[in-house]
């Protein structure tokens, strides 16, 4: 099944991407543009997320029939959404209208009514926090770090090029997370707008992060404590100081899956 996602907020795409993907994976497509018959080719439905207000949201769906030539599905997330207004608006049919603010549960729902084709994952699945999440752009430092973690006996660790996979990774399944290691240099979204992403998510914001930076001022250091981690590393890194800082975080058992060993 192919899902078109029409959505402009990098962040928020990447979270209907996820959800969507807890539901069999089906194959997820993003309109930045103009629509075109190319770009719809094959297309079984479409996820519309914006402000109820905005004009543009007649028009967008009225393109995307156009372009497509057939009917679509659509389920349209949005802000203030009176769906009684908009269906004398909206030119192709729509399933289902989804209010923002919503649980994961309740989109898992609507897009299973909207597009049969899918169906709502296991829900409650129990969080296991015993991943470790680095991220750095340096593929050295990632291996590094995965190296030391592995050393004390963390058993799972998933890597990160940037703040935005990052995030993809706590949004696609925050629970299986124990520990974040976090860059804070990175370009095009670093760690600290990472932090502030974080902040702003109850479901991941709690989850243990140390930032590894060289950078080790005073106000540095205060800044990362007021964006919420918990801690921090300074490069060059010394494994007693890893140990000892890693050891101390409240998953360290969960994410060696056993008691730790002597030694």
């Amino acid at each position: 099944m192919k899902i078109l996602l029409l959505e402009q907020d990098d962040l928020h795409a990447a979270g209907y991407r996820c959800m969507l993907n807890d539901m069999g994976g089906p194959q997820v497509s993003r309109l930045r543009g103009a629509p075109d018959a190319k770009g719809l080719e094959g297309v079984d439905g479409v996820v519309l997320a914006c402000a109820a207000s905005n004009d543009s949201l007649p028009a967008q769906l009225a393109m995307v029939r156009q372009a497509a030539g057939r009917e679509l599905p659509a389920l349209i997330c949005a802000e203030g959404l009176d769906p009684m207004g908009l269906m004398d608006l909206v030119m192709i049919p729509a399933s289902e209208f989804l209010p923002l603010p919503f649980t994961r549960e309740q989109f898992h729902e609507a897009a299973a009514r909207a597009f049969p084709g899918l169906s709502c994952p296991q829900r409650n699945e129990p969080a296991t926090h015993d991943h470790a999440l680095i991220v750095d752009d340096d593929k050295a430092v990632r291996e590094l770090l995965a190296a030391m973690l592995k050393r004390l006996g963390v058993q799972h660790v998933v890597e990160a090029p940037d703040g935005w996979e990052a995030l993809r990774h706590l949004v696609g399944g925050a629970g299986r997370f124990g520990l974040v290691l976090l860059d804070l240099s990175m370009p095009g979204f670093s760690g600290q707008e990472f932090l502030r992403e974080r902040r702003k998510n109850a479901g991941f914001r709690d989850i243990p992060t140390l930032v590894v930076t060289g950078d080790g001022t005073a106000e540095t250091r205060l800044q990362i404590r007021e964006l919420g981690a918990q801690g921090y590393l300074i490069k060059p890194l010394q494994f007693a100081v890893f140990e000892h800082v890693v050891r101390s975080t409240p998953y360290f058992r969960t994410l060696c899956g056993q008691a730790l060993k002597a030694g």
